[in-house]
Parts: C-alpha cells; structure tokens; sequence
C-alpha cells in the first residue's frame, strides 16, 4: 500500500522554511553599524584618517554629517595626492580640505590633531591649524613636517596647557629664546629635529614637570653633544643615536631619572656614559657600540663604558641586549673583567654573531633566569673558506652548570641555528643539565629539508633532565 501523503504539512513545512530563508536574508542584510550610539560611530570615525571619515558622508542621511562632531584629525597630504604626481592643484585641494573640515568641526574641544606634510606650504597657513588645534584644548599632538624651510611653532604652542602627548618630527623649529611649560604633557617624542642642542633639550625636559615617556630620535644635523635626561617623574624613556656624526666631536649621554621603568637605548657615538643608579627598572634594551667613532680601545669601552653601564641596569627583570653590545663586553671579559649579578633578571633576550660563549657568561650571572631567547645573526660557516676568514660558532662547556640552567629555566628559543657540531653540543649540553625545562623551541637558517630531518633525528635522541621537556624545531 503507498504511503500516505499529507498535503497540507509539506505546505506548512514549505511556508516555514521560506520564512526563515526570507529572515535570514534580512539579518544578513541589515546595516546594523549605523544603529550604533553617535558617539560610538564618531569613535570609529576618530580612528581613521580624516579623508576617510569625511568619505562616510556618501553613506546615507545618518552619515551625511556625523564626521564633524569628531574630536579627533589626522590629517596625511599624501593621501590626497595621486600616486607620483604632486601638482599645485593637489596641494591647493589640500589646503582647502583641510580649511574646510576645521571650519565645518563642531566638537566642542580636539582630542588628537596629527598633520603630515610632504609637500611645501605656506607655513603661516600651518601655524594656523595647530593654533586653531591648541585653541581647542589639544591633547594630543602630532606634527610631521617635511619641507626645505623649517617651520617655526606659534607662540601659543609653548605654553599649551591641555597636552598630554606631543610628537614633532623632522623640520621644525622649537625656538630657543621663549619659555617652555607642558604642565600636562607625559609623552613626549622629538624625531630627527635638527634644531635640537644641549641647552634646548635641558629647557624642553625642565618645562614638562610630569612627564612619563620620552623618546628622542636624534638627527645627523642636530647639535646635541651632552644628551642629559634629568627628569624625577619619568617612567620610560628610548634614545636612539645611531647616525654618523662629526669625528672631532665628543659625544655622551647623562641619564639622571630614578624612577625610571624602562629603557630603550641605542648609541653607536656616545664616548661616555653617566647614569645613575635605576632601582626601579624593570625592562632594559641596549644596543650600544662603536660603529661611526673608535676612539677608545675595545677592551676599554666594553670594560668602563659597556660594563659600568650594564651593572647599573643589575635590578632588571627583562633584558635584550643586540650583538653590536655583545661584542664589546666579549672584548672585555677575554681581558679578564667579570659581569654584574642580575638577582632579578627572568627573561634575557640576546643576539649573537657566532660565539655562544658570552650567553653562558650571562647565564652564570642570572640566577633566577625562566626564559632565555638567543638569536644569531650570521651563519656559520668554514674558517679559512673564501677570501676572508669567517666568524665561526665557538662554545665550550663550562666548568659547573649555571644554577639558572639547573633549577629555573623552564623556555628556550633558538634562532638562526645551523645545525654545526658546536651547537649541537651546545643544544645537548643544554637538554641534559636544565631539569625544569619545558619547552626548547629551535628555528633554523633555510636548511634543505633532508638536513633538517636529520638535524630534528639527532636532536630527539638526546637525554634530557627534564621529562616534560617538549622539542620544536623548524
């Protein structure tokens, strides 16, 4: 007997699911962005750069003029200009989208104002922004001039009392004859300003009673030759001196800033290098050397120089330290100088050439160290292959195991390994004597995989202290 079919159920069944079909489609479909808060879409709008807010307008009624109650401008000449060609038109439709979009603002005070210049303009009519910016209670400011002539900042800058982060780049001219007064500012950034000198930079610190953070990019053409940082309120600071600089010129750098967490310093110039003791520092990258002057003999500036300025950095917990620093301190120990103890040193990052000899140098004045991250910079190769003699790994065991090895470190990573009898002795000694360890993460140079199997073959077989020691190599 055929089944029975019932008509009126697959009609309903049919009805239902075309209704949700129909309801779906609508979900999908629905713009629900634009049922958000106005003040939650100008947040969104006041993450993207200016010319893309204002784009929004073509969106619908709703977005027709929300772009103008944001608070925040970012403002990018070479947005507007079309690729490879910056014709007067163009910089004439800067100026007026920018005029445009201040005139038409209606948010009662500027958050962040950032302007980038690529081009030349009249600097009055630059001025005029950032005044119209300060008269709004700014407070945050970023300027990005690129042009031949350096733009001198209005009068109403130098007191702003509503910054809280500055930021000026490139050619600007921070007159030295007013007075400086940030009461508010705690960031402060000033890349490659060639106006900058000593007395300036003392000035521009001294008139920001509360800053926090500080980073100082210096520029070939400053005249900065005594970089001081005297400052009881600031928490981070980075200064990068890595440019070439006059030879017959002394150059050092005086950090004077007892509250200091972080510290970011890179200098291939600096001949000196004061600092006082930091018993609040927390985090520390150094990449220190002589690469543009070699006016002090090697073995004296990693020992006086060098070392004196790791052992005030010994109360840090994180630390990176780049191969230019390394081979200076390596310098000094073959010489016969002795590390610092780092009793609070957890994570160490370093990179390395091809000796492993100063890591373990490092190791055995870290007692307390979880987490070790080595990365080599040069591969190993044959010496006396080729015209030149190669740097080549070098390691031996050390006479007793590092107590960090034994009874903390529990993560290694090691990359630009090459697979050389050294590091796999190293590697071995390693696995052996680290009976915490968990994880031992090994990244290669580009090794052809056949050489990679066998290299991860060798690596498996070899005793470990700790049984929950997990291997990855790739």
């Amino acid at each position: 007997m055929a089944p029975v079919t019932n008509s009126a159920s697959i009609a309903t069944s049919s009805s239902k699911r075309r209704k949700y079909l129909e309801a779906g489609k609508t979900v999908e479909s629905e713009d629900r962005i634009s049922y958000l808060p106005p003040e939650v879409l100008c947040r969104i709008l006041s993450l993207l750069p200016t010319k893309y807010a204002v784009g929004t307008s073509v969106l619908s009624t709703r977005w027709k003029y929300l772009w103008v109650s944001v608070s925040s401008y970012d403002f990018d000449d070479e947005l507007l200009f079309l690729p490879a060609k910056h014709s007067g038109e163009d910089k004439c439709h800067f100026l007026n989208f920018v005029d445009r979009v201040l005139i038409l603002q209606k948010a009662p005070s500027v958050k962040k104002f950032c302007l980038k210049c690529s081009q030349e303009y009249d600097t009055s009519r630059i001025n005029m922004w950032i005044s119209f910016a300060i008269m709004h209670d700014v407070e945050e400011l970023d300027i990005r001039v690129f042009m031949k002539d350096s733009l001198a900042l209005p009068r109403s800058f130098f007191d702003c009392k509503t910054l809280v982060v500055l930021k000026l780049s490139s050619n600007l001219n921070i007159g030295s004859s007013l007075p400086i007064c940030f009461p508010n500012l705690k960031t402060l950034d000033l890349c490659s300003l060639d106006c900058l000198d000593d007395s300036l930079m003392k000035k521009i610190i001294a008139g920001c009673p509360i800053l926090e953070e500080l980073r100082i990019k210096r520029s070939a053409l400053d005249k900065i030759q005594n970089l001081c940082v005297q400052s009881s309120s600031l928490r981070r600071l980075m200064l990068y001196c890595c440019i070439a600089c006059p030879k017959d010129h002394k150059y050092s750098v005086v950090i004077e800033s007892p509250c200091l967490q972080f510290l970011d310093l890179g200098d291939y110039i600096s001949e000196d290098f004061n600092v006082n003791e930091l018993s609040q520092l927390s985090e520390a990258r150094l990449s220190v050397a002589q690469i543009y002057k070699q006016s002090i003999p090697s073995d004296d500036y990693g020992e006086n120089l060098i070392g004196n300025l790791l052992c005030k950095i010994s109360n840090v917990r994180r630390l990176k330290l780049s191969h230019h620093i390394n081979k200076s301190v390596a310098c000094a120990l073959e010489a016969g100088s002795c590390l610092c103890t780092y009793p609070n040193l957890t994570c160490l990052e370093v990179e390395l050439e091809g000796s492993w000899q100063f890591v373990f140098d490092l190791l055995e004045s870290s007692p307390n160290l979880e987490v070790l991250v080595c990365t080599k910079v040069r591969r190993c190769t044959q010496i006396g292959k080729g015209p030149q003699v190669p740097h080549c790994c070098i390691w031996k065991p050390p006479d007793s195991i590092p107590s960090c090895i034994s009874s903390r470190l529990g993560k290694i990573q090691l990359a630009g390994f090459d697979g050389c009898q050294v590091e796999m002795r190293l590697v071995q000694y390693i696995l052996k004597s680290a009976k915490f360890l968990q994880e031992l993460k090994i990244t290669s140079h580009k090794l052809d995989l056949k050489l990679q199997s066998s290299i991860l073959k060798e690596l498996l077989l070899f005793p470990r202290g700790s049984v929950s020691c997990q291997i990855e190599f790739s």
